[in-house]
């Protein structure tokens, strides 16, 4: 039987149940921080997440710098007793270096929780990635994750459980694609699965990624492919999960603007008729379910649906709508099992 490793050690792949397979638990996303300019909403940006500003943050949710630091352990652990109170049983943490990961405060909310956490390892995109690494070839790269993997991070005993996210920006950069070779890499030695940050909004920037792992020698079941409900385009769903790969429906939950994309993120309406469609199709075994929740206006202290938002709200939904008890076991359980292991059976 596979093992999988999480922040308190091995279990077996049958010890996951219900799963989230991509949310952050404690994390700094400040990379996307965007300050007001106009000298008289200046303050606006330094201010902490609350009613009086929760209005302008559904417009825009990267002005308000506080909104992207999760950082309160306490909170974490009230949250994620939310999610497990309704069923769940294990988060997959896709923060990476230089996202805030905090390998030792997510062991010990795991312990006090009784929650299975699994961590990650590796670099995010280019607007997060520290100066150093411009100078790292991909060996380099490579080894460092694969010692988090085989010794712990920052010395301790907590090893990585996934690769990622690691991801792009709108264009693959030099220094992205040298992280996905390394990603790449570090999967042939590790056997752990790749979660994959392409850019959300727009593009087919998750094809090239594709194209740059499987040059390595990854076989493509072992990538996961996040974000896919920014991007409504059932022709790119479709060519990547063709290629083998899984795709992720993981921002329920997140129905707000980003007017600074000039765009606007699907409902939870669209995204049930989009998966409802693929499982029709009959793409339901390569299909993940998450919120990755990384805000604080995702959490239920700030008006969020929080992480228990799937069990919640969604799969009655889906029930509702004819989406059986055996495809949302498929969905929420077997699924996630298959990807982080590489089991087909």
């Amino acid at each position: 039987m596979a093992e999988i490793r999480t922040v308190r050690g091995k279990i077996s792949a049958d010890e996951l149940s219900i799963t989230s397979t991509h949310e952050h638990v404690l994390a700094d996303v400040s990379v996307w921080f965007k300050e007001l300019t106009e000298a008289s909403r200046r303050k606006l940006s330094e201010q902490k997440v609350n009613l009086t500003n929760i209005g302008i943050l559904h417009r825009n949710p990267w002005v308000v710098k506080d909104n992207l630091v999760l950082d309160d352990v306490d909170l974490a652990i009230e949250e994620l007793l939310e999610f497990k109170k309704a069923g769940g049983s294990t988060i997959v943490d896709a923060t990476t270096r230089y996202m805030g990961r905090d390998p030792l405060a997510l062991k010990a909310i795991s312990i006090q929780i009784g929650l299975h956490i699994i961590a990650g390892c590796g670099y995010y995109f280019e607007e997060n990635f520290p100066p150093s690494l411009s100078d790292k070839t991909i060996s380099e790269i490579a080894e460092g994750m694969i010692k988090e993997i085989e010794e712990g991070i920052d010395n301790t005993d907590i090893s990585p459980g996934v690769i990622g996210e690691v991801g792009s920006s709108k264009q693959i950069t030099e220094n992205e694609e040298k992280v996905l070779r390394a990603a790449a890499r570090t999967q042939l030695k590790t056997n752990l699965t790749i979660i994959v940050h392409p850019y959300p909004w727009g593009g087919t920037t998750g094809m090239q990624i594709l194209d740059i792992i499987e040059r390595e020698g990854v076989p493509l079941n072992r990538v996961i492919m996040c974000h896919m409900d920014c991007n409504m385009n059932s022709k790119y769903h479709k060519a990547i999960l063709d290629r083998g790969a899984y795709i992720e429906f993981d921002n329920f939950g997140k129905e707000y603007y980003l007017d600074i994309e000039l765009t606007e993120n699907p409902r939870d309406t669209e995204r049930i008729e989009a998966l409802c469609q693929l499982i029709s199709d009959g793409y339901i075994s390569k299909i993940l379910l998450a919120t990755d929740i990384c805000l604080k206006m995702d959490l239920h202290r700030y008006g969020g649906w929080g992480y228990d938002h799937i069990l919640t709200n969604i799969v009655p939904r889906l029930r509702k709508i004819g989406i059986s008890k055996e495809e949302t076991h498929k969905l929420l359980v077997l699924n996630p099992k298959r990807a982080l292991t590489g089991e087909e059976s």
